[in-house]
């Protein structure tokens, strides 16, 4: 890859190609991943924060609301995470932090270092909620699947959310402005 390129560290759906291919617009190149002394958490739609809350009122249905659940990571001694390390570019790393919202609203943006099977020990760039008082996963999804949502919906939403950020522009793409692109989006009934 180019000395452009971004390791990104993707875990929960973000990990599949077709959710990646939504993201992005193009099935980036990858391999899987470790991420040493991070746990895999579970954000449950109650512990999302209120104003994240309502920006998924933009695209999602009550019902989906009620139920949403999202994987996050957070800092845990000993534990790791295995997940895929995707190679973008800097405009695609950009619409993953659009999509995330990593401005702090509810992901945090954050540069680690993975292990990788043919790479080693490299960086890489990932989101957070570094909140103790998250669930680990296994314990309310002992099967760890990709998608905790429909997996045709979050494609759907992924694929309006890019085609709406890429209309305005990525070289001026800032996740301050995700709030916006989600809720002029308007919900499928």
């Amino acid at each position: 890859m180019s000395k452009e390129a971004v390791t990104y560290f993707a875990y929960g759906a973000n990990a599949d190609p077709e959710m990646i291919k939504a993201i992005v617009g193009r099935e980036p190149d990858g391999e899987p991943a470790t991420l040493n002394d991070f746990q895999l958490v579970l954000q449950r739609a109650h512990e999302i924060p209120e104003p994240v809350q309502k920006i998924l009122q933009g695209k999602w249905s009550k019902q989906e609301i009620e139920t949403f659940e999202t994987y996050a990571i957070r800092r845990k001694q000993g534990a790791a995470v295995i997940a895929m390390a995707w190679e973008l570019t800097p405009a695609e790393r950009a619409l993953v932090d659009n999509w995330e919202l990593n401005d702090g609203l509810w992901y945090q943006k954050t540069d680690v270092q993975i292990v990788t099977p043919t790479r080693g020990l490299i960086a890489a760039s990932t989101e957070i909620i570094d909140d103790p008082l998250l669930t680990p996963a296994e314990a309310l999804r002992p099967d760890l699947p990709a998608f905790v949502n429909s997996q045709s919906r979050m494609v759907e939403v992924a694929e309006a959310v890019r085609a709406d950020a890429l209309s305005r522009n990525t070289e001026t793409l800032s996740p301050k402005y995700c709030p916006v692109i989600v809720l002029r989006l308007s919900r499928k009934h």
